[in-house]
């Protein structure tokens, strides 16, 4: 019988050697380089301590007995230090990596080993004897600084332990599978309570490597099926300390996680749903409310009556080992962005007002230099009549260049983007234009009536560019409505060739003609200044420009 359960130690403890060096093997596909080295040591440091066991199982002649318990004591309290580097790393803090906290742990071990080999000279840590049973074997025989060492050692393992629950606690992530790690510390006490209550088949003061190998083997099955779900989650919770708005997304398109901000941002967000759900702007191809500016991408987003912008940053990075993502980061940008438009369209603004001087004084040039000619040849041939037609050809050109010049100065005021947004009744703002305006047989009406946000002064000189625009095509009436947030006005002109609609909004084109081709570019700089669009539509007997981007307030 003792050969039995001779041979079943020495096989439990060959399994748990050859268990610890095959484990490596699979520490080798976990993502963290830190973890593998503290596992790595965890390993190595249990299968030498099993085997130390083991050789005393052997029965070998007393030195060598002494040799092998040796390896095992060293081994053993290595294994608490490759377990306090593990935590370190696991919990992603420095504790391993910092330098006194490595000196002070390594002076602690070199003493440590130093007072467990001099254990000839004090004989105060342990002594080996030959027994018989429950078969003939090596027993160590353990004193008080053993068990010294021993309280330290269990000590330094709790403060490991600590670092993983607060880590897994922090994490909102299930504690059990720690818990029954720790069990496993608890076994080598429970096989030498039952030793000395009479279990013939146990050993004294033996067990300690098994339940090691068998702690390193649950620590590794942790690390590789939670490390990345407790590191993912700690990092969830930092994602809900930053400002800015962060989704995950997975490479199927899918969102993995999102941070307060971004739900703020974008109620309908959850995990798991497709990103282009959330919002059409989000999608790779930037929707119809995204715009491009280099690496990255501006959103325009409908929000509480208004449009805000936002930068989109796109970060690839890696979910464990075998899945790929990407971080994107929304942050507010929109007094910046709107700054950046602003300067953008004053930029093209000033270029098309350049192009309108250039335009209207080529053409005041060069009628006033053909008129300058016929009148030298009239005042030659003595014609008073005609050298008097003539130079009041001259004057109307130059008034009508004074004219352009003096409305190109009120319009570059008058169109820098405005704050001081009021309250107006649209047929206030027709009348003001209308007494403003030239005397002209137009016929000016309001068909829809309605309070909107407008800056009077602007809005008044944009009815008024209106009105004259009307006058300047000989169109037959303007009817002037708003609705839906958008004010439209409505020319009846039959004999209005058609026209080019883009160059319609644009200084230097003179469309629909040279005498009126200030007046849309006028309308639409004087719109852009209230942060409304301006568009043109064109039909049978006439055209329409609409302003949109109106808001309408219920009387």
């Amino acid at each position: 019988m003792s050969e039995l359960i001779q041979i079943a130690h020495i096989a439990v403890f060959a399994l748990v050697t050859g268990s610890c060096l095959a484990a490596m093997g699979w520490v080798r596909k976990l993502s963290s380089t830190e973890i593998r080295y503290g596992l790595y040591g965890l390993f190595v440091a249990s299968a030498l301590w099993a085997a130390g066991q083991l050789v005393l199982f052997l029965n070998p002649p007393l030195a060598v007995a002494r040799a092998g318990y040796y390896v095992a004591l060293i081994a053993g309290l290595t294994t608490v230090g490759a377990w306090l580097y593990f935590c370190s790393a696991f919990a992603g803090h420095e504790y391993h990596q910092t330098p006194r906290y490595r000196r002070g742990f390594l002076g602690v071990f070199l003493a440590i080993v130093v007072l467990k080999l001099t254990n000839p000279l004090h004989q105060q840590y342990f002594d080996i004897q030959r027994v018989q049973t429950p078969f003939p074997h090596m027993n160590p025989q353990l004193f008080e600084l053993h068990a010294a060492v021993e309280v330290l050692a269990y000590s330094a393992v709790a403060i490991g332990f600590y670092i993983l629950f607060e880590l897994f606690r922090n994490s909102d992530i299930s504690t059990k599978g720690l818990a029954a790690l720790v069990s496993l510390t608890a076994a080598p006490v429970i096989l030498n309570v039952l030793n000395e209550l009479g279990v013939s088949a146990l050993v004294a003061n033996s067990y300690e490597p098994i339940a090691v190998a068998m702690f390193a083997l649950g620590t590794l099955v942790l690390a590789d099926e939670q490390f990345e779900e407790v590191r993912w989650s700690a990092e969830t919770q930092l994602l809900d300390q930053i400002n800015e708005g962060v989704l995950i997304v997975d490479e199927s398109g899918l969102v993995r996680d999102f941070n307060k901000s971004a739900q703020d941002l974008f109620p309908s967000v959850r995990s798991g749903c497709p990103l282009t759900e959330i919002d059409s702007s989000l999608a790779p191809d930037g929707g119809a409310q995204a715009e491009t500016e280099g690496d990255s991408r501006i959103l325009a987003i409908d929000r509480d009556g208004g449009t805000l912008y936002y930068l989109l940053n796109r970060t690839p990075l890696a979910i464990g080992p075998d899945m790929a993502a990407s971080a994107l980061v929304v942050s507010n940008v929109t007094k910046v962005e709107k700054q950046r438009r602003e300067l953008k369209r004053q930029s093209e603004q000033l270029e098309g007002f350049s192009e309108a001087v250039a335009h209207e004084l080529r053409n005041t040039l060069t009628i006033a230099s053909s008129n300058v000619t016929l009148l030298s040849d009239a005042l030659a041939d003595g014609e008073s009549d005609d050298a008097e037609q003539v130079l009041g050809r001259i004057r109307g050109a130059n008034n009508r260049m004074v004219d352009i010049v003096n409305d190109l100065s009120t319009l570059a005021r008058l169109s820098q983007t405005t704050a001081a947004m009021e309250t107006v009744w649209l047929s206030h703002i027709v009348d003001d234009a209308q007494g403003e305006a030239a005397s002209t047989p137009l016929t000016v009406s309001v068909e829809t009536d309605s309070q909107i946000r407008a800056d009077r002064t602007r809005s008044k000189e944009l009815l008024q560019n209106g009105i004259e625009l009307g006058a300047e095509i000989e169109a037959e009436q303007l009817e002037i409505s708003v609705a839906d947030g958008s004010i439209t006005l409505t020319y009846t002109s039959p004999g209005l060739p058609a026209f080019d609609n883009d160059g319609f909004l644009k200084y230097g084109e003179a469309v629909p003609h040279a005498e009126a081709g200030m007046y849309g570019p006028n309308i639409q700089a004087l719109a852009r200044a209230q942060e409304w669009t301006a568009t043109v539509e064109q039909q049978a007997g006439g055209f329409s420009l609409v302003l949109s981007g109106v808001e309408s307030v219920e009387s």
